[in-house]
Order: structure tokens, then sequence, then C-alpha cells
């Protein structure tokens, strides 16, 4: 989705500049927006929603990983003559998607203290459980059965929309983990309980005492889930609304995952806004990006054959 004509030029422009602007004020008033969430306990005003999205960050990453690895799974698994090899790789990786939400959401603190101090968060992991179930059931039924869709799967578009997907998320991880370990900026809690210095947004951090938290993690794991939006398929323009809805509802929950981050003083304003920024970028030129990269290669080794 690069930007294609004038009207989206200048959307592009009018969000570079908006963001540009609220990213600048970000930078200057960074140590005192956490400073005040600190002296007035506001981390602990909204701790449930802090836990909430905290369990919510560490998760929701797996789903549009699992549901592209699926479709990719669900493509190359008509070129496998044996049956039993098929069934085999679904179970495995479906074990192995289920597995790793238990690691990323179980907490062994629950147990060795009272549970009653984590109930929040043990409530939380259990809803994220279930929903891992129905993601299996739904997904599987989905792509191997008729039972949900009668028709044919196109599964060219499915291998290409399930890459865009994955390189989405790869672009987006993978600039922020850079950033992370590039300027080593200690998180708020760090700079506020333990004596580390505040540096700013951009200020590499050359001390022994390193932290992670520019840019946030958790914030480009909630909007991974706009990688899913690739496989929604425009027909008309009941769906053309859906997108649009689902969109608002993605936006909100990495919003609110942004917002959580913050007042739970694991980062800065500007931390998370880089996040954003990179995953809207990355976003609305995947598809450029696929292009230039499988195109080109495919076009070189069609005029190697021409030679």
């Amino acid at each position: 989705m690069r930007i294609k004509n004038k009207k989206t030029t200048i959307i592009f422009i009018i969000i570079l500049i908006i963001f540009t602007t609220l990213f600048s004020l970000g930078i200057v008033y960074d140590y005192n927006v956490s400073k005040y969430i600190y002296l007035n306990n506001i981390n602990k005003v909204f701790n449930v929603f802090n836990i909430i999205f905290d369990v919510f960050g560490w998760y929701i990453l797996t789903v549009p990983l699992f549901v592209s690895i699926l479709a990719i799974i669900k493509v190359l698994s008509n070129m496998w003559n044996k049956k039993i090899f098929k069934i085999f790789i679904i179970v495995i990786f479906n074990l192995i998607f289920a597995i790793s939400t238990i690691l990323l959401t179980y907490n062994t603190d629950w147990y060795s203290l009272n549970l009653m101090q984590h109930l929040t968060e043990f409530i939380s992991t259990l809803f994220v459980y279930l929903f891992t179930i129905l993601i299996i059931i739904f997904l599987n039924l989905f792509f191997f059965t008729k039972k949900i869709i009668k028709h044919t799967i196109d599964e060219e578009w499915l291998f290409k929309k399930a890459i865009y997907c994955l390189m989405y998320i790869a672009l987006s991880f993978l600039t922020v983990t850079i950033f992370k370990y590039s300027f080593g900026r200690p998180r708020p809690f760090q700079v506020f309980n333990e004596n580390y210095d505040f540096y700013y947004a951009f200020q590499i951090n050359f001390s022994s005492m390193r932290g992670v938290s520019f840019p946030s993690g958790h914030t480009v794991s909630a909007a991974s889930l706009f990688g899913l939006l690739f496989f929604w398929k425009i027909t008309d323009k009941s769906k053309k609304s859906l997108l649009l809805f689902l969109k608002i509802i993605i936006a909100i929950l990495t919003i609110l995952t942004a917002l959580s981050r913050v007042f739970y003083l694991y980062h800065f304003i500007t931390d998370v806004m880089l996040s954003i920024f990179f995953c809207w970028v990355f976003f609305i030129n995947t598809d450029f990006l696929y292009n230039k990269i499988f195109n080109n290669h495919l076009k070189r080794k069609e005029d190697l054959k021409n030679d």
C-alpha cells in the first residue's frame, strides 16, 4: 500500500507533519510526563489496566504469526503426497503455537507468592488461553476443511498475503530491536527508582547502566495485528466498511497498549510514538517492498535465462 497518487501523498505528508510535531513535543516533555505519573502514583491507579495490556502485548504477536505460517502450510501441504506427513506438520505447528502462548504469558510468581496478588494477570491469561483454543479450532477448520468456507481458496494470493504479513512484522520488530540496543535508553522506573540517568529520544547511552526503553516492543506487538488486514479481500462496499472498522479497533488496541506502557513506567511517550510510526510506515509500504524484493529477483532470473 505505497503512496500511489496525489491524494495519498498529501495525506502521508500531513500525517508526517503531525507526527513530527507531536514527537518533538514528546521529546521536550518526556521526563516531566513520566515524573508526574511516578509522583502521583498513576501507575498504581491504572494497575489493572496496565496488567491486562501487559499480557496482551506479550501474547498478541503470536496471532498474526500463527495465521501467516498456517496459511503457508496450507499452500505447501497440497504439494505433500503423504497425508500422514501433512497431518503431522499441522499438529506440530498447532502445538508450537499453544506452547508459545503458555511460555509468553505464564508467570511463576502466581504460585510462589500469593495468587491473589496476581489475580488480574491470572484471569487475563486464562482469557488468552481460551482465545488461543478458539483461534486454533477456527483457523484449522477454515484452512483445511469446507466447514467454514465452501469455495476454493486462491492459494497464490494467500501465500503472497502471508508473506506480506510476515515481512511487515519482521521489519517492524527488527527495526525496533536495533534501536533498543543501539540507544540503550533506560526505562522510566529505572530512572526514578534505580537512579539511572535520563536520556532523551535518540540520545545514545554509552554508560554501563543501559536499558531497552526506546522504542516500545509491546506497542509493535499490538500493532502487528494490522498484518492480518493484508488477508482482507474487498469485494463490495460492506467489506470496505468492515475493513475500516477493523482498522479502528486495532488502532484503539495499539494506542491503549502504548498508554499502558507509559502508565506502567516501562516507556516514555516518545518510545511508544516511534514504535507506532515505524509500524505505520512499514504497513503502508509492505507491498512496495515485496514487489521490489521478489519481483526484481524473478525478473533477474528471467533475464539470466534469456541471455
